[in-house]
């Protein structure tokens, strides 16, 4: 289960990266926050859900887990923090 909705993050994730210099609509929440905030809810259920151990992907050597981490990492530090804070949603 954590495999394959691994690869439905990780294409998102990159389908993010190759829309980052794209222009943005007139709802800049829409068409971005929502949906920085969708994968970091994501991130955080894999994180605190307990559904599988870590290390057991090291054991396999199953990357999955390490380029969701570097992905997510990627986009939250290419993010303009002067406007995030003008939405409160997004706050968490």
């Amino acid at each position: 289960m954590f495999k394959e909705s691994s690869k439905y993050i990780i294409k998102l994730l990159q389908l993010w990266d190759c829309l980052r210099g794209k222009p943005k609509g007139t709802d800049i929440y829409s068409s971005k926050w929502k949906f920085v905030r969708e994968i970091v809810c994501m991130y955080q259920n894999i994180i605190a859900g307990n559904y599988i151990n870590f290390a057991i992907c090291d054991y396999y050597n199953d990357d999955t887990f390490t380029l969701i981490t570097q992905l997510v990492f990627t986009m939250v530090s290419s993010l303009n923090l002067k406007e995030l804070e003008s939405y409160k949603k997004v706050q968490i």
